[in-house]
């Protein structure tokens, strides 16, 4: 049998505008129309945190404590033998021009905005899951209540 291969994709999302961090490829050997998350495989010797550390500091110049990475969820692609992990960062620091430090431009957008972007169907799905996992902790935040006692 052999090895599964990890793929780790994440984004970046502001709780402040409620906006999330979207990439096109833009190299000249591979120019793309769809936007996506940024994506990598995982080395071996990596978690899927790790992973999208290594990415974010390679793509995007952005360094990250593991403790900011959140694991949205997991699945396999089991026609082409692999794991995806899909991750994100709160963050309200980030600020992206047009172009960044390889070969992507990044863009932020609304949840609202989404519906009009060239997108895989995967993408789109991966999304709407990583919605749900933010709106949840949202409320769970919210329902944190401190209690002070006299």
């Amino acid at each position: 049998m052999l090895a599964k291969n990890i793929q780790v994709s994440g984004f970046f999302y502001n709780p402040t505008t409620e906006q999330i961090l979207l990439h096109q490829k833009s190299s000249r050997e591979e120019l793309s129309t769809s936007w996506e998350f940024l994506s990598g495989d995982q080395k071996s010797t990596e978690d899927p945190r790790e992973a999208f550390k290594r990415l974010a500091q390679a793509a995007l110049n952005i360094k990250l404590a593991l403790s900011q990475i959140r694991t949205v969820y997991d699945y396999n692609i089991e026609n082409k033998n692999k794991e995806q992990f899909i991750v994100y960062v709160e963050t309200t620091k980030v600020r992206i021009g047009q172009k960044t430090a390889s070969d992507y431009t990044s863009c932020w957008f609304t949840f609202r905005q989404l519906h009009k972007l060239p997108m895989t169907e995967q993408t789109s799905h991966d999304i709407e899951v990583a919605k749900r996992v933010i709106k949840a902790k949202v409320r769970q935040d919210e329902g944190q209540v401190v209690v002070k006692h006299n």
